[in-house]
This record gives structure tokens, C-alpha cells and sequence, in this order.
């Protein structure tokens, strides 16, 4: 037997080396990180799509706006044109109504002078 110092490749003695868990850490963070950026990816892609769906969506209501305001002006328009012509129609109704209370005032005068008879009196006639 010798007695040396050097471990042989049998001797079960050998210290065991402590368990090193930093790779497994390491692996668990780098996992972590690409979640993390996957996720923020991927809410700034969604976020991306509803402002682009709110642009369309303000864009349309825009167009609708515009279109009722073009009908709104529109109807302004025909609204002061009848005006107008209402009051022209008025006039013009109020000047028949004179020449009407003309006509009626002259028939009564004609036919007052038609029933006066030849014995009566031509002043009370």
C-alpha cells in the first residue's frame, strides 16, 4: 500500500462540489425579459389597432357630422326663401282683399241705384 496524497480516480471520498444554480437563475431572468418585451410588444400592437379603429370611427361620425350640417344649412335656406315668399304672398292676398272690398262697395252702389224707383225721391235714393 501506498500512502499518497493525490485522490485517485477511486477513492470515494471526493469532496463534492457545491450545486452552482446560477445558470438556472440566469435561464429564469433571460425568460422573464423576453416575456416582458413580448408582452409590451404586444399591448403596443393593440393599442396601435384601437386608435387607428378610433380614427375611423371620429372620421366617420365627422362625415355624418358635416352631412346634417349641409342638410341643417339647406333647410335654413328653404326656410328663409318661404319666409319670404309668404310675405309676398301676404301682401299680394291683402291687396286683393282692397280691390275685392272695392268691387263689393261699387255692386252695392249699382244695385242701390237699380232699386230706386222714379217716384222716390232721388236724394234718398
Amino acid at each position: 500500500m501506498s500512502y499518497t496524497n493525490s485522490p485517485s480516480a477511486d477513492d470515494p471520498r471526493q469532496p463534492e462540489r457545491p450545486k452552482d444554480n446560477r445558470k438556472l437563475i440566469y435561464g429564469i431572468l433571460i425568460v422573464l425579459l423576453l416575456g416582458t418585451w413580448g408582452y409590451i410588444i404586444y399591448d403596443k400592437n393593440q393599442s396601435t389597432q384601437k386608435i387607428a379603429t378610433l380614427q375611423t370611427q371620429y372620421s366617420n361620425v365627422d362625415s355624418a357630422r358635416n352631412a346634417i350640417q349641409a342638410d341643417y344649412n339647406g333647410a335654413l335656406a328653404r326656410m328663409d326663401s318661404l319666409t319670404g315668399s309668404n310675405t309676398q304672398l301676404k301682401g299680394q292676398l291683402a291687396d286683393r282683399k282692397k280691390d275685392i272690398d272695392k268691387l263689393k262697395d261699387q255692386i252695392r252702389g249699382e244695385l242701390a241705384k237699380k232699386e230706386c224707383r222714379p217716384e222716390q225721391d232721388k236724394e234718398t235714393c
